[in-house]
């Protein structure tokens, strides 16, 4: 694995939607929810600003794997809203941990 700290970001003011940032498209593997490919959403900046980049697969967030499109939606959400999110990727074939420290407005 290949640790990657990424700048802080300030968070846009009021409630956080994950589509803001981010849009996922869930792939499988041996029939279970292996992880979302990403892309950036409206908010391209911020996007970057965590240390995404489009193509990555997001398959963990604070040392949970994604099982649940609802429950992973709802884990991102929390985890940069309190600046504390610790997000697995894999790019390019390798694993890359990115925790991203995130300045609230």
């Amino acid at each position: 694995m290949r640790p990657c700290r990424s700048p802080g970001a300030p968070l846009p003011r009021g409630p956080l939607r994950v589509g803001d940032i981010a849009n996922g498209m869930p792939i499988e593997r041996q029939g279970r929810l292996a992880g979302y490919v990403l892309s950036p959403g409206a908010n391209a900046q911020a996007f970057a600003r965590l240390g995404l980049r489009p193509g990555d697969v997001l398959v963990s967030i604070n040392g949970q794997p994604l099982g649940d499109a609802a429950l992973s939606s709802v884990q991102l959400r929390e985890a940069l809203q309190q600046g504390n999110a610790q997000i697995v990727v894999e790019r390019n074939g390798q694993t890359i941990n990115l925790s991203p420290q995130i300045k609230p407005r």
